[in-house]
């Protein structure tokens, strides 16, 4: 989402929209941002929000709140 020249600015609508068409993100359904504590999921809403998907959210606790509470569920892939 950024650009790989200036790490500090976002890609054109343009490109962002190419970015997420190619990777098959339908802006119908429903979208919810996460990351390790919110602040990269941030980035990755307001680029969806910038080319006009609707139907996002943040999930602003991320992987800190879910991963440290002992009654939630964590998928692991082979060891």
């Amino acid at each position: 989402m950024l650009q790989t020249d200036n790490y500090m600015e976002l890609k054109s609508a343009n490109d962002l929209r190419i970015l997420f068409m190619e990777r098959g993100i339908d802006p119908s359904q429903p979208i919810i941002s996460s990351c390790g504590s919110g602040v990269t999921a941030a980035v990755l809403y307001f680029s969806l929000f910038l080319i006009g998907y609707d139907t996002v959210s943040v999930y602003d606790g991320s992987w800190t709140e879910w991963g440290s509470q002992e009654d939630t569920v964590v998928a692991k892939g082979p060891e």
